[in-house]
């Protein structure tokens, strides 16, 4: 399975990171991953699928003319297919593929045309389920949404699997932060109270040693305390950042962006409320300064990863 980086639009790497970052229960967050999919890919209906192990069966959530759950046997159909096979299956013509069941839309009163069809697949190779995108509204599916799906399903595959964000998961989502706004670096810093440092998580430039910085010194520091992420154009010629790391290593922070991890945030202002657990810090975009739909993607991000280490703790 391909980099998700190499084929996600970070538009939709955003709106997905939201629905992880909002919902409140199982049921909600499948029904929000379905209905950002469905939008995203221009189709009539979506699915999400997921596999029951116990009786090697797929629910699913379909959004679109109806939202009710589904049930199939695995080895029906071009979605059991594609989850055998670990491989993104997309059909011209559903009515002409050998494995399409028709019996569903016969059920459904339906007529597909077109799918796409991506598995979700954990870290290990363990078959989780699939995402199911049908009938594009203007034409056939294109190479780049198959792409495109195998990149999404792989990101879902790092959310719904048990314990995937942390700390493997961090490692993993912050070299897609960094890959899709296209910085040279990313560290992601966890708060610690005892000694009132920000220590890596993951940092990138720092070959895997572990990066410790005080946490009333620089930007990251200020983001830490105050919760308010700060974008920097030039962090040289501003005031609040600490020169100390570049000086020691000889690399030169050109542009900042910079957000605290915290789970919720203040609607009116916008910046981190209650416990900041961290930050996460982004260094020199490669094709001109941070903007703020950059800021929307990470501070969506960070509120994941804070959620997920919080109930680790």
């Amino acid at each position: 399975m391909e980099p998700l980086t190499q084929s996600i639009d970070s538009e939709l790497l955003g709106r997905l990171a939201a629905c992880i970052a909002q919902a409140s229960s199982a049921d909600d967050l499948s029904g929000a991953l379905v209905g950002e999919l469905t939008r995203a890919f221009d189709v009539d209906r979506g699915s999400l699928f997921l596999l029951d192990h116990a009786t090697m069966s797929l629910r699913s959530r379909i959004a679109g003319a109806v939202n009710h759950t589904l049930v199939v046997p695995l080895r029906i159909g071009v979605v059991g297919a594609a989850i055998l096979q670990r491989q993104t299956l997309r059909v011209d013509d559903a009515y002409a593929h050998p494995y399409f069941d028709s019996e569903i839309d016969a059920a459904l009163g339906y007529r597909t045309r077109s799918l796409l069809v991506a598995p979700i697949v954990s870290s290990f190779g363990k078959a989780l389920g699939a995402i199911e995108m049908i009938n594009r509204l203007d034409g056939g599916f294109s190479e780049d949404d198959t792409a495109k799906a195998t990149a999404a399903a792989a990101r879902i595959g790092r959310w719904i699997e048990e314990g995937a964000i942390y700390p493997a998961g961090v490692q993993a989502e912050a070299t897609a932060m960094r890959r899709a706004l296209k910085c040279e670096r990313v560290s992601v810093f966890s708060f610690d109270e005892l000694s009132g440092r920000l220590v890596s998580l993951y940092a990138d430039g720092n070959d895997g040693r572990l990066l410790s910085i005080n946490v009333r010194l620089g930007i990251a520091g200020l983001v830490a305390i105050t919760g308010t992420s700060v974008m920097v154009r030039d962090a040289w010629e501003d005031g609040r950042f600490d020169r100390t790391v570049d000086t020691r290593t000889g690399y030169r922070t050109r542009s900042m962006l910079c957000v605290a991890l915290s789970a919720h945030e203040d609607q009116t202002t916008g910046a981190s409320q209650g416990v900041t657990q961290g930050v996460i810090q982004l260094i020199n975009r490669r094709d001109g300064s941070f903007t703020n739909e950059h800021l929307h993607l990470a501070e969506q991000l960070a509120r994941w990863i804070a959620r997920e280490l919080h109930g680790r703790q």
